[in-house]
């Protein structure tokens, strides 16, 4: 049954309960015991009841996976449907005990309490979405993985990964769900000291399926590429724009800078600001400007101050036409140095052409 998710039977014994086909054998064994009632199993999340009154296994016909705290203790279950199902197609393919006293979802990450050590050794940690994932990635030597509860990525799970991780790769099938993941994290990652990264897995693969097919060294040389969090914000709300004309690059900015506005440590603004810049088609100093009066409280069009890269050269040409006609009128002995000038903006005056020439 475990290989039907390709997966390895000699690991899995760390990670699966067992596959639920006997539930109702189970539940009679537990509600003979006269401390346990059907109300505690509902409330425990290992049933559930169902439209006749019968009170069932919550899992059964699935893969169940133990969910553990930090401490090594059980707390509740996250349960896969086997692909040879027929009903697969009609059922959530996860499914997680409900929020109980001792199990909330939010503050779980599942298998942290084995994978802390190989965390705080290297530094960095693997977040996935599932399950098999995390199993996927250990069985091929990939130890420090963890994976969220069936919720999305929140403040409490940032707050756990910062105790153990410097480096957080949050890793993810495709471009949407890892832009999700991204907006979730932007909220909260800037109040702990830990670096995000956004990892998209090539060929659309989720992080099991990658590593079978391409190996443990594919996974690290993928992570190394991985990029920090605000750029990939960044490049991925410029992209959403047409940058062939000046709207749409006043545009990208206008819907970039409040990504910028966000960050504290102004080095790190300052980069990106240079960053969204280039990817825009824009001026530094236009991104800068715009950005400072945002900051400032001075709230003003965007628009208004999005200048195309090339009246930046015929702005630097005029400048060095100036100080080029002052020192002509100066004194004799400074000609020759007006003439460098004179060049200089001859220089700048030709690229502001050639940039209007193929720009547009």
């Amino acid at each position: 049954m475990a290989r039907q998710n390709g997966l390895e039977r000699r690991p899995i014994f760390l990670h699966l309960s067992n596959y639920r086909r006997l539930p109702e054998a189970i539940l009679r064994r537990l509600a003979g015991n006269r401390d346990l009632s059907s109300e505690i199993l509902l409330e425990a999340g290992l049933a559930s009841r169902g439209e006749d009154g019968t009170v069932r296994d919550r899992f059964r016909g699935r893969l169940t996976f133990p969910i553990q705290d930090l401490q090594g203790r059980h707390i509740g279950f996250g349960a896969r449907v086997l692909p040879s199902d027929a009903r697969a197609v009609e059922q959530a393919k996860y499914l997680n005990t409900a929020e109980t006293p001792i199990y909330r979802k939010h503050e779980v990450l599942y298998n942290m309490h084995r994978a802390r050590q190989a965390v705080a050794k290297s530094g960095d940690v693997f977040v996935v979405e599932g399950y098999t994932d995390v199993i996927g990635l250990a069985q091929a030597g990939i130890t420090n993985v963890v994976a969220t509860c069936g919720t999305a990525l929140g403040e409490r799970h940032f707050e756990q990964l910062s105790r153990f991780a410097t480096r957080a790769i949050l890793s993810f099938d495709s471009d949407e769900a890892g832009a999700r993941a991204a907006e979730r994290a932007f909220g909260f990652q800037e109040r702990y000291p830990i670096t995000a990264v956004v990892l998209i897995m090539p060929d659309g693969l989720d992080p099991a399926d990658f590593v079978a097919k391409h190996g443990a060294d594919a996974v690290s040389a993928a992570a190394a590429s991985a990029r920090p969090l605000v750029e990939y914000m960044v490049r991925r709300t410029v992209e959403r724009h047409d940058l062939g004309t000046i709207e749409g690059r006043s545009a990208a900015v206008a819907d970039a800078l409040p990504i910028l506005e966000r960050l504290n440590d102004p080095i790190r603004r300052s980069e990106y600001e240079g960053l969204l810049a280039d990817l825009a088609g824009v001026s530094h100093a236009s991104v800068a400007q715009s950005l400072a009066r945002d900051l400032s409280g001075k709230p003003a069009e965007v628009a208004s101050t999005m200048k195309p890269d090339g009246s930046v050269y015929k702005a630097m040409a005029n400048d060095l036409y100036s100080i080029g006609w002052y020192l002509a009128h100066r004194k004799y002995k400074y000609l020759r140095y007006s003439y460098m000038f004179f060049l200089a903006g001859f220089v700048l005056a030709c690229a502001e052409q050639a940039w209007r020439l193929f720009a547009h």
